[in-house]
């Protein structure tokens, strides 16, 4: 396991590298922890939404995502936030395919 810890540091290292890391970490230092938490609150609520749906939780998100996605730099964060998180579900996906559990 000690090998696939350095493996893992180096990967996390080499993710740093690339522009969808650099996009994400300039967008997040645009934004307050207050608009964050905003984020987390809405990204909460869509998941919540998967599990348990109600017309009002579904209203109180699009209301939130509406007031987050007035705001450039929120916009800015939450497209690069999902561009880093789809390089790292790629990589997730390559490796199982590698080991033939995908």
């Amino acid at each position: 396991m000690k090998e696939i810890n350095e493996l893992i540091n180096e990967l996390a290292a080499q993710i740093s590298y690339t522009n969808e890391y650099r996009s994400f970490k300039a967008a997040e230092e645009k934004i307050s922890s207050d608009e964050l938490e905003k984020i987390k609150r809405y990204k909460c609520l869509k998941i919540k939404l998967i599990n348990t749906f109600s017309v009002e939780m579904e209203n109180t998100a699009n209301e939130l995502y509406r007031e987050l996605s007035i705001n450039e730099d929120i916009k800015e964060y939450m497209l690069c936030e999902k561009a880093l998180s789809c390089m790292v579900a790629n990589i997730y996906d390559k490796i199982g395919k590698r080991l033939n559990i995908v």
